[in-house]
């Protein structure tokens, strides 16, 4: 789309409204109104300004848009729908593993976005708590993990059928080792089945996947800022064939590990 093209349908929500109706299916005048909201002198300007472009036709009372006119308003309506997911995500995103996403960001368009506050500062682990409590199966992918979360899982486990998956670093088995009650949870946990770890050198970023709901973390050299929770079946479903991906060439921990 010309800068120029984008520019004329920026002046004007009208031009958007009435060029994406069309785009749906033909419509007289009378129904654009009726679609949009807009007084008449309104729709029979902008039919005219998007007749003069040939992205609407007119045949007899009604109106179609052109295959030119539905591009158009297609990659306009992307763009506005790019820009208000970045806005909403804004605490986060330049955190966010965007490079490793294969699915557009505006998936996360209805995402709910965790991040600490000062009166707050462990706002998001408490989600994450509150997702490992509410779920039957967990995945998980991470770096570091937060005594709660452990508890959490544990607590999760203790109380009815309740699995986690994780692929994790060294370090945070050694984590794990540094308190002997998380240790011996963890232990237990290995032992009866209701967590299943293994070990990598390393991951790429941190995840978890909480039955069908998401968790993106947000991470500043390794320091979570965030999190960004999402239901959206393209999300969720990255987030299993990464963790699938690197649980691949992961060493399962056995209790006698820890």
């Amino acid at each position: 789309m010309a800068h120029d093209d984008a520019a004329f349908l920026a002046r004007s929500p009208n031009r958007v409204a009435v060029l994406g109706a069309l785009a749906e299916e033909p419509m007289t005048r009378r129904e654009l109104r009726a679609e949009t909201g807009a007084s008449r002198v309104t729709v029979g300007r902008v039919t005219t300004d998007l007749e003069r472009r040939d992205w609407v036709r007119r045949t007899g009372q009604r109106y179609r848009a052109t295959a030119a006119g539905r591009a158009v308003v297609t990659a306009f309506e992307r763009l506005l729908d790019t820009t208000a997911t970045t806005r909403r995500l804004a605490p986060l995103f330049e955190h966010l593993p965007l490079d490793a996403f294969d699915f557009e960001v505006t998936r996360l368009r209805d995402a709910e976005v965790v991040v600490p506050t000062p009166t707050a500062p462990a706002r998001h682990v408490d989600r994450l708590a509150e997702l490992f409590r509410g779920a039957g199966e967990v995945w998980m992918v991470v770096h570091a993990m937060a005594p709660r979360a452990a508890a959490a899982s544990y607590e999760a486990a203790a109380a009815g059928d309740h699995v986690t998956h994780g692929v994790v670093t060294p370090n945070v088995l050694d984590a794990i080792r540094e308190t002997d009650e998380v240790c011996e949870q963890i232990r237990e946990l290995l032992a009866e089945g209701a967590m299943r770890l293994h070990v990598r050198p390393a991951v790429p970023y941190q995840f978890g996947l909480y039955d069908e709901t998401a968790a993106l973390s947000a991470d500043d050299d390794g320091v979570p800022e965030g999190i960004v929770v999402s239901t959206d079946a393209a999300v969720t479903e990255w987030t299993r064939e990464r963790y699938d991906a690197l649980r691949g060439d992961a060493t399962p921990v056995a209790p006698e590990d820890l």
